[in-house]
């Protein structure tokens, strides 16, 4: 093999470690910009999970407290009711 025929194939190596070097630095490129990216998706998903989890934490809260609310009045107003009855009754 004459030396222009080594240097030729040495070329021809070198060409081809470049070329997959290249291609690896694309493809880790690639790779790395969508972890960031759905590493970002997953922490928003995560903030507006707990937002939507405080939010129904909040209403669940409001509706306890609107039972409640009906719960006394209902009471009372039944009470009442029955007081009124028991007198009616009493004064006949």
């Amino acid at each position: 093999m004459t030396p222009a025929q080594q240097i030729s194939e040495l070329e021809s190596i070198l060409h081809e470690y470049t070329t997959y070097f290249l291609v690896f630095d694309i493809v880790f490129f690639v790779l790395i910009v969508l972890g960031v990216i759905l590493s970002i998706r997953f922490l928003l998903s995560r903030k507006n999970l707990h937002a939507s989890n405080e939010y129904l934490l909040y209403t669940i809260h409001g509706q306890e407290e609107e039972r409640a609310r009906i719960a006394r009045e209902l009471h009372d107003t039944v009470a009442q009711d029955l007081r009124y009855c028991k007198n009616l009754s009493e004064k006949k």
